[in-house]
């Protein structure tokens, strides 16, 4: 694959390759290219089921934020170009397709989504702000910084995973704690070893260890994308080891980290729906982030569900 330009991390080579190393994922690129110059890029992923079948009812397609366009005046002829043949070639494969993290500008190729056979889904999501320099503990709600501070008095310790090493402890304690739709995204050490070696290695992210006692109790990945801080997954030990708040003190951690390299943003993983209650996303209010609006948006490999579902959601 060679080096293409952007900056956006899940629509780079490094992705690309972390993907790849799994046999539940098979990462497709789309690239529209004119006399040499490349003018847009579309990195998608299959997630497949290699046991049930027909195997397209049990794969679907994502999408993790929007394809990176690199010329302005043709940006919608070139987003349409790049969607018209991304669906020409996996609509058949998958069940559903879904377009997520479109945060940015939630409405931009609006119009070209639509054209191919897309609806949009309203989503919410919580986003840290670090144009201002703030202090992170006192930004936090004062049962936060409580769970905070008794979560490091009692022994919680936040590193780095910086060695090959830990990457085996990393692995065994993961799989034991991670939920069933993580699981199916982490199947082998052989992808906990790419992720330390294309993500950490490379500086494109870092991971966090919660540890008490020397044992592993949470972690968190977190990858660069831009000026923007991602949370992409996490675990914590949270039931089994509730008064050393793992979960809290990774997320002070990763804030404070945030702020000290320089990046603007630090937006978490969870994406809610705006109709209903959602005890994450107030969780993760409390450390002084906002709610901004996002899109999802989806196709199904039906078009009548298609139909109905732009009814029910436009």
């Amino acid at each position: 694959m060679p080096d293409l330009p952007g900056t956006d991390f899940f629509q780079s080579k490094t992705f690309f390759n972390l993907c790849e190393s799994s046999k539940s994922l098979m990462p497709m690129l789309f690239v529209s290219s004119s006399e040499g110059q490349v003018k847009g890029k579309l990195l998608v992923v299959l997630i497949r089921n290699r046991i049930l079948y027909p195997k397209s009812w049990f794969t679907v397609c994502q999408v993790i934020g929007q394809p990176e366009l690199f010329v302005n005046d043709l940006s919608n002829e070139v987003m349409n170009e790049l969607l018209h043949s991304f669906i020409q070639n996996v609509a058949h494969k998958c069940f559903y397709i879904e377009i997520k993290r479109v945060w940015r500008n939630p409405l931009s190729g609006y119009k070209a989504y639509r054209e191919n056979g897309f609806f949009p889904i309203d989503k919410i999501y919580v986003q840290n702000n670090f144009k201002k320099s703030r202090n992170v503990l006192k930004q936090l709600s004062s049962s936060k910084q409580r769970q905070a501070n008794r979560g490091f008095r009692s022994g919680t310790v936040i590193s780095e995973l910086l060695s090959a090493e830990e990457v085996e402890e990393w692995c065994l304690t993961a799989q034991k704690n991670l939920s069933s739709r993580l699981l199916s995204l982490y199947p082998s050490k052989s992808l906990f070893f790419s992720i330390y070696e294309k993500v950490v290695r490379e500086q494109r992210g870092t991971i966090f260890l919660a540890r008490y006692k020397g044992r592993i109790i949470g972690s968190m990945i977190c990858v660069f994308s831009g000026d923007t801080m991602w949370e992409w997954y996490v675990f914590s030990a949270n039931k089994l080891f509730h008064k050393q708040y793992p979960g809290v003190c990774l997320a002070v951690h990763a804030l404070e980290y945030c702020q000290k390299h320089g990046y603007l943003y630090f937006n978490f993983k969870d994406i809610t729906t705006p109709f209903h209650h959602s005890g994450v996303r107030d969780f993760q209010i409390q450390f002084g982030g906002k709610q901004r609006n996002a899109k999802q948006w989806r196709r199904y490999k039906w078009n009548w569900l298609n139909k109905l579902w732009s009814k029910l959601y436009v």
